[in-house]
């Protein structure tokens, strides 16, 4: 099996369609290009919940695994409360590192008011290096009803940010070496600082105010993927808009020297917001300093296409993540 996310097809055939049973408590459970699930369990409130693993290595694990397991619960308009940590680590981890790993959730839980909740480690002997995987526990109010499934044709697709950032924060860690061949070092360290912006809290607060119809946060499969992912979800076509689509220029230039694709690039940080009037709620954002552009419209046909002035070329189901392909594995 090839490294990276599975497949659609994949993900269709042997995960989704061997879910049968179905709880009436559950709002809404798994399904394509929706990152969370949720749950009926008083007359005010759905549970949402929500869960992402952490398997590039990086400087900081708790940072980036808190942050996007909450772009899911936000995306979804409900608010985080608490979270569980599952731990896998390789037999020559020292109990330093289980401290350092802990105290470093902790400071990144207790401003945003998270409690950790408990979870589960274990030391195995078929993993190399640490592997932690966050679940978030979150709530939401009930008329909110934010979901994939209430699109329809003729919305358009707001982006929040750049693209990019989540695997420029990445590969600046991991192919720092390479990176410091061709680039100054404080470049370098810019392209870490990625990271603080990954979170889409800001963004989908105010989108959920403003009653948009679905949010869906870009990660695995860069923008491309998320795009297709969305419209093939709800049985539509996509035209997006590639000038609109906001790259930094430190992400060019990584991937450049990477020879990566910087729309295929996990792209945490970037929000899609789908709503009626685009362009009022890129007002809105920006009102807040909030970097946002109406990159697309959703269409009543099968076609995804990406388009460049006259140019139309057609969206590709995701594969692996590029990412993989700039990843270098000790």
């Amino acid at each position: 099996m090839k490294i990276g996310k599975i497949s659609e097809p994949m993900l269709r055939r042997s995960v989704l369609k061997r879910i049968s049973y179905k709880n009436k408590a559950v709002f809404k459970g798994a399904g394509l290009a929706r990152d969370f699930a949720s749950m009926n369990v008083n007359e005010d409130e759905d549970v949402i919940l929500s869960t992402d693993t952490v398997t590039f290595g990086m400087d900081n694990i708790a940072l980036y695994g808190v942050t996007k397991t909450e772009n899911n619960i936000v995306a979804a308009g409900g608010v985080i409360k608490g979270i569980l940590i599952a731990v896998t680590m390789p037999s020559n981890t020292m109990e330093s590192d289980v401290n350092l790993l802990m105290r470093e959730v902790a400071s990144v839980c207790k401003p945003k008011k998270i409690e950790i909740l408990g979870g589960h480690t274990e030391t195995v002997p078929y993993v190399t290096s640490m592997v932690v995987t966050f679940t978030g526990v979150g709530v939401r109010k009930k008329e909110c009803n934010i979901d994939i499934s209430n699109i329809k044709p003729g919305m358009d697709v707001v982006m929040s940010k750049e693209i990019g950032l989540e695997g420029t924060a990445l590969l600046s860690v991991n192919r720092e070496k390479d990176l410091l061949k061709r680039f100054q070092k404080s470049f370098v360290e810019k392209t870490k600082r990625a990271i603080d912006d990954i979170s889409v809290e800001k963004e989908a607060h105010i989108a959920a105010k403003m009653g948009v119809a679905a949010m869906h946060d870009v990660s695995r499969g860069g923008i491309f993927g998320a795009l297709w992912e969305m419209a093939s979800s709800a049985g539509l076509g996509i035209e997006a808009y590639l000038d609109k689509i906001k790259v930094r220029q430190e992400t060019i230039e990584v991937c450049e020297l990477l020879g990566l694709n910087p729309y295929t690039l996990v792209s945490g940080g970037a929000l899609l917001m789908i709503t009626e009037n685009g362009d009022l709620l890129k007002e809105e954002l920006e009102k807040l300093e909030i970097r946002a552009e109406v990159i697309g419209k959703l269409t009543d046909s099968n076609d995804r296409v990406v388009i460049k002035g006259e140019e139309r070329r057609f969206l590709e189901p995701p594969k692996s993540d590029d990412i993989v392909k700039g990843w270098h594995y000790d």
